[in-house]
């Protein structure tokens, strides 16, 4: 499976050029930033020869991978061995506790995830942090199921802490993972509270302070202590915009240009450019907004949430493809749902490919369904070992659940979900593997 998983996401290279990679508006950025790195600009972009401002709206880690491959071809290639890796890690880890029908089942769901291989063949940070997150993941999952808080244990999930904080230097949403990075300690036997939470408290510490450091050098650079001005934008243009979108059935595009222009800026064709010194006031007009109509807030967020869940990716498979079907941008989710169907059925092939993609992501939440509705008969750890990763995922949809979501962001659930979905599907029960081995030495 994992010689599979490679040369699936090896596969877009294929391609005569690195057009297809670069398609993202958001890749161009990361390029400058990287170049900047190598020019010496630290974290600004090079444009034309020259540094740019510091940059507030991405954090370091993805750029750092592109500074340190010598093209943007070998980039793309460490992105599919990362992401082929990811695949393995996957299916042994579900090997090792649950057996192989649950692991073979798994592993083929995140293989065949149709996000992962389009979205991990361009110029974007997604696949770097969905390894990270999902590794990180993992390695508490194997520490819970082993179910000893011993000297392992603790190196380990320390090792995990320290991933989950190179995962918000990678991607911002990562913002609320330092609340993860405890929780396993709370799961082990103890014996020693002072202990427990002396560990747990350190654990925590260590994505803590990635976060509080990277919100220092935002600020000493521009005076507005943040970490990322993403945030504000996603909550101005997008939950904010979506909510004015649900009320008034106007083209989201000219809500977004409407709302530019209450802060001063002509359209939102350079959202992402927006001065840092805004982001303070985006963010309080954005919460005015959600908080005055609650109710469009909750319907608009559960709306965008089960699209997201389970939307397949369109937009990107049609332009790989290179189908001419569906090219049209939709900027709100779940809008105009009979054009995008329209557009879709241009193509055959890619109708076909988007139903298999329906018909994956439904056997993903069946099976995490069946692994929820197993807990009636699992121990206090089978349940934590399974809660975690679902918790996780439904947070990662969940912060992105807005009039921005589409299948993209739904990969760094992609993983977790599998998981869930293998041992759902296989009806396999913890412990099954090191540990009851074992047990019968």
């Amino acid at each position: 499976m994992g010689v599979a998983a490679f040369a699936l996401r090896l596969a877009p290279m294929l391609r005569h050029s690195l057009g297809w990679a670069m398609g993202n508006s958001d890749s161009r950025r990361y390029v400058e930033l990287a170049e900047g790195m190598r020019a010496g600009c630290g974290f600004a972009p090079l444009v034309d020869g020259r540094c740019g401002l510091p940059e507030v709206l991405r954090t370091p880690g993805y750029p750092l991978l592109l500074a340190a491959t010598p093209s943007l071809g070998a980039a793309l290639f460490v992105q599919a061995v990362i992401g082929a890796a990811l695949c393995v890690a996957v299916g042994y880890f579900v090997f090792m506790w649950w057996g192989g029908r649950a692991a073979l089942i798994a592993e083929t769901l995140i293989v065949l995830d149709a996000p992962s291989i389009i979205q991990g063949s361009r110029i974007l940070s997604d696949s770097l942090f969905q390894a990270m997150l999902a590794v990180a993941v993992i390695v508490q999952l194997g520490v819970i199921a082993r179910g000893r808080f011993d000297r392992r244990a603790i190196i380990e999930l320390f090792g995990s802490a320290f991933l989950l904080a190179a995962s918000i230097m990678v991607r911002p949403v990562g913002f609320l993972l330092p609340l993860i990075a405890p929780l396993p300690f709370f799961f082990l036997p103890r014996n020693n509270w002072r202990k427990t939470v002396g560990c747990a408290l350190c654990a925590f510490a260590l994505p803590a302070l990635a976060v509080g450091g990277w919100m220092a050098r935002n600020a000493a650079e521009t005076g507005v202590w943040t970490l990322s001005t993403d945030v504000a934008l996603d909550l101005y243009y997008f939950k904010a915009g979506g909510v004015i979108w649900y009320r008034e059935a106007r083209p989201f595009p000219a809500i977004m240009d409407e709302l530019a222009r209450r802060i001063g800026r002509p359209n939102a064709n350079d959202y992402p450019d927006t001065p840092v010194g805004l982001a303070p006031r985006m963010t309080r007009d954005a919460v005015k907004i959600l908080m005055h109509d609650p109710v469009a807030t909750i319907i608009t967020t559960l709306r965008s949430f089960v699209w997201l869940a389970v939307v397949p990716d369109r937009g990107g498979l049609n332009e790989l493809i290179n189908e001419n079907a569906g090219a049209t941008s939709y900027l709100a989710a779940t809008g105009q749902i009979r054009a995008r169907l329209r557009q879709l059925f241009h193509s055959p092939l890619l109708t076909a490919l988007v139903v298999l993609q329906l018909a994956l992501n439904s056997l993903v939440w069946i099976g995490v369904a069946r692994a929820i509705l197993a807990w009636r008969w699992s121990s206090s750890r089978e349940i934590a070992v399974e809660i975690i990763p679902l918790v996780i995922a439904l947070a990662m949809i969940g912060l992105a659940a807005g009039a921005e979501a589409y299948a993209r962001y739904r990969m760094p659930a992609a993983p977790l979900l599998a998981i869930l979905a293998g041992i759902g599907w296989a009806g396999a029960r913890l412990p099954f593997g090191p540990r009851e081995q074992e047990s019968h030495i």
